[in-house]
């Protein structure tokens, strides 16, 4: 006897015993049971999501025996539902759109539509993939879509349905099938294992379920690979082995040299690891999931349902998770993120890795805003111990910056230190990446005073013009916004002009006895005529130019006539 592959042999067959689309199911008994149900139905989602058992469900609840009419709960004992199962009813006809995409294959389906079914309630047409269809097949399709006999009942399935016409999405019924969660996938592998005689561990149920990636089919079909070996034990090391993944406790390994600042660390835990047969993208992969599950665990407590760290202890994880900063464990991921879609590409790959993860392992980004702000080093911070390092709240990262005493003058590139310049330096970091040309700007300016809710922003004399222009233009707001983040609390901005110390009313006052050794001061010159203003001939076409108005909303100006 010809064996049959898990996926097959497992399928789900009630709706009772769908995986992880419950609320599709639920949808469709109720709809049964009032006897509602539409005449045709598009069930879409990623592959191994349960599209076509949900439709061959449907088909024998529709159809079953024994029950005088259509039942949410068919008895799956009866001719019909063994037939419908096995995909051998001939009243439930499947069909694959991606071998039968011609107008020629759809005419023949309306033709035969419109004969009753030989031994059924209904005939039903269970196409799969069918955005493989060309458009002439679709058009073909529409009218019997819209209104087919009474006797007919389509389900279509679709992995993509962006590429269905608007036309066919309108005629039907949509039910959008979730990728399953892999805890859900974990608890069947684990009921199937039972079933089959066969010792597994958690940790290694875990891993086959977050290999699977939503996908059950796909998770079943490792299993079943898993099982032709032989094994009647399934460990956690034996999975990691089999499907080529790196070991939990090594990630674990990586991501605690990189907390801790361990360069040499790291560098040789990514030698060993890439050595041992590794490719680089599976570790990318794997180290961007531990980091997301530390992010978890610092934002969410170690003891989150939404945590899925197979050979790790919850305390393990908490104390490393302690070590990174939640915001920017963000920034992280996406770096990683980054490289593993441009590694395949870089024909220096291993260079850029190892580059990455020590600008990772070295970054002060690991080191808190408040901490900085107290004045230690990246270094000290990294070098303490888990469980001196604790979480602070955005109030406390504003507590920490003291009111800045104004100085009567600011330098040409003026390079505040102390706990000002901290905060200086963070503002214009966050700033460059999406405003280059208002970091430039700042750069030129100083943070004078930081205190209740207000920062002062001054500029010298001979950069007077970003002070008035951004005062206006509404980039005032946007240094507001970045700095209000930076210190978790609502912060106000107010550009100002240093005094120019060469301007003779800024010297002291002279004293109110006379000196004769002194000749009596001149009187003050009269001030200059205003200059002319300056009229430019704007074109009507040239006013309306995305280029003029971005010129315009950069340096605060506007148009006073065009001619």
């Amino acid at each position: 006897m010809s064996y049959t592959v898990l996926a097959r042999r497992y399928r789900s067959a009630t709706f009772d015993q769908i995986v992880g689309q419950q609320h599709i199911a639920q949808t469709l008994k109720k709809a049964i049971e009032s006897s509602r149900l539409a005449h045709a139905f598009l069930f879409c989602g990623t592959r191994g999501t349960g599209k076509t058992s949900m439709a061959r469900i449907l088909a024998k609840a529709l159809n079953c025996q024994a029950a005088a009419a259509p039942t949410p709960n068919p008895c799956g004992t009866c001719d019909t539902c063994q037939a419908i199962a096995r995909g051998e009813d001939i009243d439930v006809i499947e069909i694959d759109a991606a071998s039968h995409t011609g107008v020629d294959n759809v005419r023949e389906i309306i033709e035969n539509s419109q004969y009753r079914p030989a031994r059924s309630r209904f005939k039903v047409y269970i196409i799969d993939e069918v955005h493989m269809l060309s458009k002439s097949a679709f058009n073909a399709l529409l009218k019997t879509l819209e209104e087919p006999p009474e006797h007919v009942k389509f389900v279509l399935a679709t992995t993509e349905p962006e590429k269905v016409l608007p036309t066919i999405l309108s005629r039907c019924q949509r039910y959008d099938f979730r990728d399953i969660a892999a805890k859900d996938i974990a608890a069947h592998l684990k009921d199937i294992c039972k079933k089959e005689k066969i010792e597994a561990e958690d940790d290694a149920l875990a891993l086959i379920a977050r290999a699977g990636a939503g996908s059950m089919r796909d998770a079943l079909s490792l299993l079943d690979r898993l099982l032709s070996l032989g094994e009647t034990h399934l460990s956690s090391e034996m999975i990691q082995r089999m499907l080529g993944l790196p070991r939990s406790q090594l990630i674990w390994q990586l991501a605690e040299a990189i907390g801790s600042g361990d360069a040499k660390g790291v560098l040789c835990q990514v030698q060993s690891m890439i050595s041992s047969g590794l490719s680089p993208d599976v570790l990318l992969a794997a180290l961007t999931d531990h980091l997301r599950n530390l992010l978890i665990a610092r934002t969410c407590g170690p003891d989150s349902d939404l945590l899925d760290v197979p050979g790790v202890r919850e305390a393990d994880l908490a104390a490393q998770a302690a070590k990174f900063d939640p915001l920017l464990l963000t920034q992280d991921i996406a770096i990683l993120e980054e490289l593993r879609r441009n590694l395949r590409h870089n024909q220096t790959g291993r260079a850029v890795l190892d580059a990455t993860l020590l600008r990772l392992t070295l970054a002060e980004q690991f080191a808190s805003i408040s901490r900085l702000l107290s004045g230690q080093t990246p270094d000290a911070v990294k070098k303490k111990p888990p469980h001196a390092v604790e979480a602070e709240s955005p109030a406390s990262l504003f507590a920490a910056a003291t009111p800045v005493e104004a100085t009567s003058s600011a330098p040409s590139s003026p390079q505040p230190g102390g706990e000002a310049g901290q905060i200086w330096s963070r503002l214009l970091e966050m700033i460059r990446p999406t405003n280059s040309a208002l970091a430039a700007g700042l750069s030129l300016a100083e943070l004078a005073e930081l205190a209740d809710g207000q920062a002062v922003i001054r500029f010298n004399s001979e950069n007077a013009t970003f002070a008035k222009m951004w005062s206006v233009n509404g980039k005032r707001e946007t240094v507001a916004h970045a700095l209000s983040q930076l210190c978790g609390q609502d912060i106000s901005v107010r550009f100002e002009v240093a005094a120019d110390p060469a301007d003779p009313s800024n010297s002291p006052h002279p004293s109110t006895a006379p000196n004769k050794s002194m000749p009596p001061p001149e009187a003050s010159p009269a001030p200059p005529p205003p200059a002319p203003r300056v009229s430019v001939e704007i074109p009507p076409e040239v006013k309306n130019d995305p280029l003029v108005q971005a010129v315009l909303n950069e340096f605060g100006g506007e148009i006073i006539r065009s001619e």
